[in-house]
């Protein structure tokens, strides 16, 4: 597909596959977009039928775009009740973290047994951070990308928290409203951008261009409004491998853009592809690819935690195993 875009310099791979091939064989569900799905699991959890799920081993995408919208509406009770949030629902007078991303982030899992309880690396990090670690405020909407954020997550009724709001919106008023406990900020987008890009056609340069430029502006943005708070960007895995090589190059350009973006803004990077596709534990365990699905298991988003406790302990931004809680305001440089 030509040359990665020189505008960043200090990033120089080639791409030699375009992203019309990414994820070909395990995308059944990417015509209908994510929010087809979430509608049908939906009426799969309400009407309790636990056979009605992905056909199992062929992964689907979490890509849709601005304007895909469920055939049918989703109920808010019924999407609250079988995707709760991950972290707390109010962060007043406590040291806290702020979390923005995908569906991810926000604990999407296509598996009955776990609808109603929130497995996401948000949630299993918790306890993690010890009795006084900060508390999260997870403002993550499935099917984000690094373009929907500043404007309306595609699936936002599922995010009540963000009350119909962008979440760009969401994160800078929390950041005012409580900027003086804010330990530190997780950034996890960018995955939705190539899987759209690689439905619609558009050329992988041309998408790594946009996502290294928008995600700089989103950490430049957070940072800008939250001075001296370390930022951490999640770096993306590949649910696709080894099968699919076109996929697994899409991702590594696309982790290296992330890295770039790192670099530039002094940000620190959570290796979430090292996490998955490392290789010490199968991909099956930690990608649901039971049900089809590109989200991790309960097993893959304990590995996403560990992955980013590591990173807060080497900045300084938690307590190792058995050490005392910072105290707020420390260790945010």
């Amino acid at each position: 597909m030509g040359a990665w875009p020189q505008s960043p310099s200090h990033v120089a791979r080639r791409a030699s596959v375009g992203p019309a091939h990414v994820g070909d064989r395990r995308t059944r569900w990417i015509g209908g977009g994510l929010a087809g799905l979430v509608a049908a699991l939906v009426a799969v959890a309400v009407l309790a039928t636990p056979s009605a799920h992905p056909t199992a081993g062929r992964p689907a995408s979490p890509a849709v775009t601005a304007s895909a919208a469920p055939a049918t509406p989703v109920p808010t009770a019924d999407a609250a009740a079988i995707f709760p949030r991950a972290g707390a629902e109010d962060v007043a007078d406590r040291p806290w973290f702020l979390v923005v991303g995908d569906s991810i982030s926000f604990g999407l899992t296509v598996d009955p047994r776990r609808f109603g309880t929130n497995s996401s690396w948000v949630t299993q990090i918790q306890p993690m951070l010890g009795a006084g670690g900060p508390v999260a405020d997870d403002l993550a909407c499935p099917g984000e990308t690094t373009a929907s954020y500043a404007s309306a997550c595609p699936l936002v009724q599922l995010a009540r928290w963000l009350s119909g709001t962008s979440q760009r919106s969401a994160a800078l008023d929390a950041v005012r409203a409580h900027a003086t406990t804010l330990r530190f900020i997780v950034v996890e987008l960018g995955a939705n951008d190539l899987l759209n890009a690689r439905r619609d056609g558009v050329p992988l340069t041309t998408t790594l261009a946009q996502l290294y430029t928008r995600l700089s502006g989103i950490v430049g943005d957070l940072a800008a409004a939250a001075p001296g708070v370390r930022v951490i960007l999640a770096n993306l895995y590949d649910p696709y491998a080894p099968s699919d090589l076109a996929a697994s190059q899409a991702v590594d350009q696309a982790d290296a853009a992330i890295a770039a973006v790192a670099a530039e803004r002094n940000a620190a990077v959570a290796d979430w592809h090292a996490a998955i596709n490392g290789g010490a534990v199968p991909l099956g365990t930690l990608v649901d690819l039971a049900h089809g699905d590109v989200h991790p298991t309960v097993e893959g988003h304990r590995a996403l935690a560990t992955e980013m406790l590591a990173v807060l302990e080497r900045q300084g931004l938690a307590p190792l195993p058995g050490g005392a809680p910072l105290a707020v305001g420390q260790g945010g440089g």
